[in-house]
């Protein structure tokens, strides 16, 4: 496996500075004299549901709400929803 490392001054008079692709089992090295360049555009992964999707919320523990709020249309009914929680004692 190669590593890019930076050929110490003291080490070489005239590549000093310079970077290089090392080995680090065997002796090879190779200097790199000019920039190297590559762009590679990732794709995005989709977001997927954490909870289960829509269908999660069918079958969750619910309660009327009496908290201040403003008051539902005549078709509706004001529930809130309870997640259950399951604790390890």
């Amino acid at each position: 496996m190669l590593i890019i490392s930076t050929i110490p001054h003291d080490h070489d008079g005239t590549h000093g500075g310079k970077n290089r692709f090392e080995c680090r089992t065997c002796p090879y090295q190779m200097i790199l004299d000019r920039k190297y360049y590559e762009r590679k555009n990732m794709d995005l992964k989709g977001a997927e549901d954490v909870l289960g999707g829509a269908d999660s919320w069918k079958n969750v523990d619910q309660a009327e709400s009496f908290t201040p709020s403003p008051p539902p249309g005549p078709s509706e009914k004001m529930s809130r929803v309870f997640p259950n929680l399951i604790r390890k004692t």
